[in-house]
């Protein structure tokens, strides 16, 4: 027989067919029975590369892999052996590269050959295989963080919601199932979904009437029928079990395939072939099958999931509204703030208070609002709420441009970089605080004044008695004495006259003072002098005065000059005020220390006056140097005094911009310290305050000392 010529009957050579089989971008080859290649086409020449001549003759095993050429082999034995083609997917690595590729194998009948050749064609998936591990990461991926946040640790779907919503979605499963159908070749195609608060199975989607199944056909499962669809991807011949669910199909078979994720049952499918249909043994189509189950349980999971996180979304959202209106409703002012003090969110409360409508204050930063005198205190708002600190007071402008008092609480979400925001509207009990506390100054300031005149009425009226009774005195020995043999008593009683009349002077003085402080008419008379020596000099000048009163008095510094700015006669008023104070309160054989120290980190003069006298307790020392107060009872008060002298002394200090305390710590007795800054006065030159002499015309520290009789 003459092959050729058969060919020139019909109009074209072998040669045209071979160049037909070229022009075909999938593989095609042939092999005989013995596996070894008999044709390749062009395509699989490439694939392999390596020239047509150089596989012909040869077999798989003679191309490198001898685990898939034998399985190759094998596989081309299974299609002789069955005498059915086979249609699936492989994965083979060709020159340490691994591709996916479709292969469909038919055994090849020759005419009047008895030879069992194999034909074979194969298309390059590796791509599309790509793209579904890529989709598969995908899905898995959005699934877990799904799951991250939404509990699904029950695993219950709600099967008939899901059946009656979303129709979209359907019909896309639905074109899916029809073009499954056309691709098998079925009389018909159904998808179950597993319902497990039922433990049933309910038909979602079907295509074909063989079988005239209902909508709301389900079965229920048994354990042993659950397990066999987990544990098996596709389950042939099925068709009694089926039955026994109540799945009749008589007339034909059923093929079962798994839906299925990660060994969690979602449904099943089934592909129902008539015994009349002849196609159904063209294919063997497992592998085909199984990939097309798996991805729709991919697809019917993540549905599942977002239909459950959507109804998650839902009652969030309802939930965030139920907290809109609660906000809304609370008294408080509710706010959230970005890391830079934009406004996020705003309740209605911010424009029934500060008079701002919502979009206005959305467009606006919270420190457009705060008081400038509260803005320091304002910009470490989010350390304040980290550290949680509360009952923030700042003041807030409203849209009439006048400030109401607003008390914060704060809640810092480190996640979302923004601060929650909390605040009461303490504008009206501030206002009532204030005139309260007005109310009660203006109380106390009466007290103060009948309590004060009391005192100044007695301070006065004591010495002019005891000024009245010495000449008395005096007048009497004078008249009854015809010589001068009590010139003694004379003199003591001047004496007691002189002290009683400083007195008057020190007080007036004092008075005078305050009143010019208060009135804002008192003048410093600044010069740059050595202030140590100054101290020094003033504590000189009492110790023979102390020494009179069984005191002894030590001074003690760590530097011999300092030269600073200063008032030489405010310093003095102020060290013989401290001193008389410290000779009051120490008893006989007492010790008083004046120290001087200097701070040269802060640039600051320290003076320290210490007695082991009486300790003052923290009650009093809060008030000590506020105006008339005295650590004494009246009547009972060991040594005399207006209660003005260390409220001078705190004057004076502060208008040399210095300050004084009590030193509560000090358990020996009373220790009082003042501070002065070291600075000089610009285009004056250094005093010598040696050659300076005091006031002359009246004893200061008789003055200063005039209140002091018995100790």
């Amino acid at each position: 027989m003459c092959y050729k010529n058969d060919f020139l009957k019909k109009g074209y050579t072998l040669e045209d067919l071979e160049s037909i089989l070229d022009a075909i971008p999938n593989e095609i080859w042939l092999k005989d029975e013995n596996g070894n290649y008999k044709y390749v086409n062009k395509a699989f020449a490439e694939q392999m590369n390596r020239k047509k001549e150089d596989i012909l003759g040869k077999n798989d095993l003679d191309f490198g892999d001898k685990d898939i050429g034998t399985k190759s082999n094998n596989n081309d034995k299974e299609v002789i052996l069955r005498k059915t083609p086979t249609f699936q997917e492989s994965k083979i690595s060709i020159n340490g590269v691994e591709k996916w590729f479709e292969t469909y194998k038919s055994q090849l009948y020759r005419t009047g050959k008895k030879s069992k050749w194999i034909m074979a064609m194969a298309r390059d998936i590796t791509l599309y295989k790509s793209i579904d591990e890529h989709i598969k990461r995908e899905i898995e991926q959005d699934s877990k963080n799904i799951l991250a946040n939404l509990d699904f640790s029950t695993e219950v779907y709600d099967i008939k919601k899901f059946k009656n919503t979303d129709i979209e979605y359907k019909e896309r499963i639905n074109t899916i199932i029809v073009n499954l159908h056309n691709t098998l070749k079925c009389d018909e195609v159904s998808i179950f979904l597993y319902d497990k608060n039922l433990q049933s199975l309910d038909l979602y989607l079907k295509t074909g009437n063989c079988l005239s199944l209902e909508y709301d056909f389900k079965f229920k499962l048994d354990t042993i029928t659950k397990n066999t669809f987990i544990n098996e991807d596709i389950c042939h011949n099925f068709t009694y079990v089926m039955s026994n669910l109540g799945y009749h199909t008589n007339n034909g078979e059923v093929i079962t395939c798994s839906l299925k994720c990660k060994e969690k049952l979602i449904g099943i499918i089934n592909i129902y072939y008539d015994y009349n249909n002849k196609t159904n043994t063209n294919y063997i189509k497992d592998d085909f099958i199984k990939n097309c189950c798996y991805k729709l349980g991919l697809l019917f999971k993540n549905r599942f999931l977002f239909n459950k996180s959507k109804d998650e979304f839902e009652k969030r959202i309802a939930s965030e509204y139920e907290l809109e209106m609660f906000l809304n409703t609370a008294t408080d002012l509710c706010a959230i703030i970005d890391e830079a003090g934009k406004f996020i969110k705003i309740t209605d409360k911010w424009t029934s208070t500060l008079g701002w409508t919502e979009n206005e204050l959305l467009k606006m930063n919270i420190l457009d609002l705060v008081h400038p005198d509260d803005l320091d205190n304002f910009t470490s708002i989010h350390e304040k709420s980290i550290k949680k600190e509360l009952g923030v007071l700042n003041k807030y402008r409203c849209k009439n441009n006048e400030y109401k008092i607003l008390e914060w609480s704060w809640n810092y979400i480190k996640d979302s970089k923004c601060t929650i925001l909390t605040a009461k509207d303490k504008t009206n009990q501030f206002k009532l605080e204030k005139e309260k506390k007005l109310l009660e100054d203006a109380i106390a300031l009466e007290s103060l004044k009948t309590e004060f005149f009391a005192n100044i009425s007695h301070e006065f009226r004591t010495p002019i008695n005891i000024i009245l009774t010495t000449i008395q005195l005096i007048s009497k020995n004078l008249d009854n004495c015809p010589c001068l043999d009590e010139k003694e008593k004379l003199f003591k009683y001047i004496k007691s006259i002189k002290q009683n009349s400083y007195r008057i002077l020190r007080l007036v003085n004092n008075l005078i003072d305050i009143t010019r402080i208060d009135g804002g008419y008192y003048e410093l008379k600044l010069i740059n002098c050595n202030i140590v020596y100054l101290i020094e000099n003033i504590v000189s000048s009492v110790v023979d005065y102390i020494g009179t009163k069984g005191r002894s008095i030590i001074f003690d510094t760590s530097e011999e000059e300092i030269i600073t700015a200063c008032d030489p006669e405010k310093i003095e008023t102020i060290m013989l005020n401290l001193l008389s104070n410290a000779v009051k309160y120490t008893e006989k054989d007492g010790e008083i220390l004046v120290n001087i120290d200097y701070d040269k980190e802060n640039s600051n003069l320290i003076v320290s006056v210490k007695d082991d006298g009486v300790k003052i307790d923290e009650e009093h020392a809060k008030s000590i140097f506020e105006r008339f107060t005295q650590t004494d009872n009246l009547l009972n008060r060991k040594c005399e005094g207006s209660g003005i002298g260390l409220s001078l002394v705190k004057s004076l200090v502060e208008l040399h911009d210095g300050t004084i305390w009590l030193n509560t710590e000090f358990k020996d007795g009373a220790e009082f310290i003042f501070t002065l800054p070291i600075k000089k006065v610009k285009d004056k030159e250094n005093v010598d305050i040696q050659s300076k002499v005091l006031d002359s015309k009246i004893d200061r520290c008789n003055i200063e000392f005039s209140d002091i009789y018995s100790v």
